[in-house]
């Protein structure tokens, strides 16, 4: 697991008040876009089939969490996503100003899924990537 980025409880986090929201208003389904590679126990088939089951007993009523990207790596992700304005996304731990860091887990993460899928990264980073950072990579 990679502890530099874990955060207990993330995904029950991000879905309880969307989830409750769909319940609300009648919407079935509700989409999370978890990747192949994630590693943390709250991302497993599972976990979701068991999160759905407790949100059927709560609000009375079911709500697919579907994961269309659940199979697939963020590399991959990006390249579907070639010709979008990808760089409007955001993955970073520590913004600055409203900026990708450039040099977070998750930065560095984000610079290599662009390079294996061959894509120009033309995300703005408070910190740019060094010839030396490169060596890292």
């Amino acid at each position: 697991m990679d502890e530099a980025v874990f955060l207990p409880g993330r995904n029950p986090l991000l879905l309880i008040k969307p989830a409750l929201w769909c319940r609300l208003h009648g919407i079935g389904h509700l989409t999370l876009a978890t990747l192949a590679n994630n590693p943390f126990p709250d991302a497993t088939p599972n976990f979701f089939a068991q999160f759905e089951e407790v949100l059927r007993e709560a609000v009375g009523g079911q709500l697919r969490i579907a994961r269309p990207f659940e199979h697939l790596t963020k590399d991959r992700v990006l390249d579907m996503g070639r010709g979008l304005p990808l760089e409007l996304t955001f993955s970073c731990l520590s913004p600055v100003d409203g900026l990708h860091c450039g040099q977070c887990n998750k930065c560095a993460e984000r610079r290599r899924a662009f390079s294996e899928a061959g894509i120009d990264d033309l995300t703005r980073y408070a910190v740019p990537l060094t010839t030396s950072a490169m060596d890292r990579r």
